[in-house]
């Protein structure tokens, strides 16, 4: 992401200096590609659970606790393909064998700044999530057992989670 940043700085004195406006064009679509990049990276972190809460593995910077009461909403993850979209997957592992993509997100208010890119990309209006996705993290149903348990209080209505 600091590679980006330069790049976007670079671009934009690039544009005064030779007076070329299609740089600073350039610095707005690296800037904006950017995103998604950082939203693949903070988006399905590892993670482990234990009775006090979560604890995020992220690929960038440490590790980072959080508390079951920290959980604002328990939601469906909206970025998932559906299985009208996955044509060729199903073709290649075959119908019978094929698994719908499956996922939940978790709005945490006390996340850091790049987690509120991928909430705003993900529909939340910039709120810091998570998502756990059955297909990035092993266990799925487990996990979602677990936060069903651990924090009811933040259970949207249309999540479908197992009791």
């Amino acid at each position: 992401m600091a590679s980006a940043i330069f790049a976007v700085i670079m671009l934009v004195v690039f544009a005064f200096v030779l007076n070329l406006p299609l740089f600073a064009l350039m610095a707005i679509f690296v800037l904006g590609i950017s995103s998604y990049v950082l939203m693949g990276i903070v988006n399905t972190p590892p993670i482990t659970l234990s009775d006090e809460g979560i604890t995020l593995q992220p690929f960038v910077g440490g590790e980072r606790q959080i508390a079951w009461h920290e959980i604002e909403t328990v939601a469906p993850y909206p970025l998932l393909p559906q299985p009208n979209q996955e044509v060729l997957k199903q073709a290649m592992i075959g119908r019978n064998n094929y698994q719908a993509a499956e996922g939940i997100l978790l709005v945490v208010p006390s996340l850091p700044f790049p987690y509120r890119i991928a909430g705003a990309l993900a529909g939340e209006k910039g709120a810091p999530i998570i998502a756990l996705t059955n297909r990035t993290h092993t266990d799925y149903e487990t996990l979602v057992t677990r936060i069903h348990r651990n924090a009811p209080h933040a259970i949207r209505e249309d999540t479908p989670l197992e009791d």
